[in-house]
């Protein structure tokens, strides 16, 4: 069971959260679910407060506090749909709900490998690609970049993960309509525990 410190910040705001609404439709969803926390009928539930950014991992498509409060407003939503009842007050909230967006990218080396050999007398002496003698490999890379996002509903009294579900995906290039934020946070809370 992974467990998260609720010191550590809480909230990514302002990355890539781009076209992973509109394309994650087709991409699979991890959930995972401790049964050993037991979810009270009207549990409270409040948003855990915090940020926290990887450097050069900010997408200026979504560095918006509008997409935010639209990710925060259909989380809870969703939350409501289920039971919970959402309040301010982290201090006494049942549970704290969070989110994480990330952008992961990296250059992945990859190989190319090809023969060298010297050339035959009916053509000019010297090395060159061709038949023979021994091959040379080189490294190219290619980009690659992956979105994810995560959404975590924690038990305040012992900071135990009680739901998680994690989407995983090819980052877009523009900021997520409402509609695509409210079918992403519907497909991520397919598996939500209700309240009670």
């Amino acid at each position: 069971m992974h467990k998260t410190a609720l010191s550590r910040p809480l909230l990514i705001p302002a990355m890539a959260v781009a076209v992973v609404f509109a394309l994650g439709a087709c991409a699979p969803i991890s959930y995972d679910r401790d049964d050993a926390v037991s979810i009270p009928p009207n549990a409270t539930v409040a948003f855990a407060g915090g940020k926290w950014e990887e450097p050069g991992n900010l997408d200026p498509a979504v560095d918006d506090d509008t997409v935010h409060r639209h990710i925060q407003s259909s989380i809870a939503a969703q939350l409501q749909s289920r039971g919970y009842t959402l309040t301010g007050e982290q201090e006494t909230a049942d549970f704290l709900v969070r989110y994480f967006i990330g952008l992961r990218r990296e250059a992945t080396p990859v190989n190319a490998t090809g023969s060298l050999a010297r050339a035959t007398p009916a053509a000019r002496p010297g090395w060159g690609w061709g038949w023979g003698a021994g091959t040379v490999t080189t490294l190219t890379p290619r980009d690659f970049a992956e979105d994810s996002i995560v959404v975590e509903l924690v038990e305040r009294s012992t900071g135990r993960s009680a739901w998680r579900a994690v989407w995983r995906g090819e980052p877009g290039t523009r900021a997520p309509t409402r509609q695509e934020i409210d079918d992403k946070m519907a497909d991520l809370f397919r598996s939500a525990p209700g309240a009670g």
